[in-house]
């Protein structure tokens, strides 16, 4: 069994693949590899602003965790507007 996201075609391409023997799966996965070659990673999070963001929640809150903050936030929005049962 294997875990996988995307499409339906996706998923049907992979099931097919599965099926074939061994080296024809190498050869598949050898192509597909190198189709990613030169591909763009997603773009991560500079540096810059990492330290943007952990000032602003310094500013906001010193000293005090984002769980803190965060729990905090969410007794006020509970007092406003309580759960439903």
């Amino acid at each position: 069994m294997h875990a996988m996201t995307g499409t339906k075609k996706t998923k049907y391409c992979v099931d097919q693949l599965l099926k074939l023997p061994a080296a024809d799966r190498a050869a598949a996965a050898q192509a597909l590899l190198q189709s990613l070659e030169g591909e763009q990673p997603a773009p991560r999070l500079s540096q810059a602003w990492a330290d943007e963001i952990q000032r602003r929640i310094e500013e906001d809150a010193p000293g005090i965790p984002a769980s803190i903050v965060f729990s905090e936030g969410r007794a006020r929005l509970r007092k406003l507007r309580p759960l439903s049962s």
